[in-house]
């Protein structure tokens, strides 16, 4: 089924650890990947997009696709990606929005580095604790020192607009804030609203 607007793909539904977690022995997913659930992610996806996205080698504009969470599973989030809603440039991610500090939320950032992909310049939104997080403690600072990533920093209640279709708020929410704070992602597009 070809969609025509913007519409969220759900890439995880587990805590940071996803699911089994490590040490659980007795687990049905450690045998069956029916029964596994990865970390808490979502994509967001605009097909009639071509603000953000580099043409292919065909010259048409791919879809537009932003991913809110670089959790630990983010190879097989991005390979789902890739093979239900398909573009030809890698990573083909137009930007990344991170809401906290805590490992399930932003060490997938890690297969961006020049040790796997080697990315270049990346998007990443987040708040200013969370991007002060990343530019001063190693590994993260390497991603910004290399250019692998590009850091945007957000500030309450300010949107940001993706394009003329998509526009995100980032909302601060109470949680533990041992490294950053956190915040919650409301999404406008078409008319509908995720949070």
């Amino acid at each position: 089924m070809q969609r025509e607007g913007p519409f969220v793909v759900v890439l995880g539904v587990a805590q940071d650890g996803g699911v089994p977690q490590l040490g659980m022995k007795r687990h049905k997913g450690w045998e069956d990947p029916a029964f596994e659930r990865l970390a808490t992610a979502l994509a967001v996806i605009d097909p009639e997009s071509g603000e953000r996205a580099e043409p292919g080698a065909d010259g048409v504009h791919a879809a537009a696709r932003f991913l809110f969470e670089a959790t630990p599973d983010m190879r097989k989030q991005l390979h789902r990606m890739d093979t239900t809603h398909p573009v030809e440039r890698t990573p083909g991610i137009d930007a990344i929005f991170l809401t906290h500090a805590h490992i399930g939320h932003y060490c997938g950032l890690m297969f961006l580095g020049h040790e796997s992909l080697g990315s270049k310049s990346i998007p990443v939104h987040t708040m200013p604790r969370m991007a002060e997080f990343l530019t001063t403690n190693g590994p993260w600072s390497q991603l910004v020192k290399y250019n692998n990533i590009s850091l945007q920093v957000m500030k309450e209640g300010q949107d940001i607009v993706l394009n003329p279709r998509l526009k995100v708020t980032p909302l601060l929410v109470p949680h533990r804030q041992e490294y950053s704070e956190v915040s919650r992602s409301r999404l406008l597009g078409a008319l509908h609203i995720a949070i």
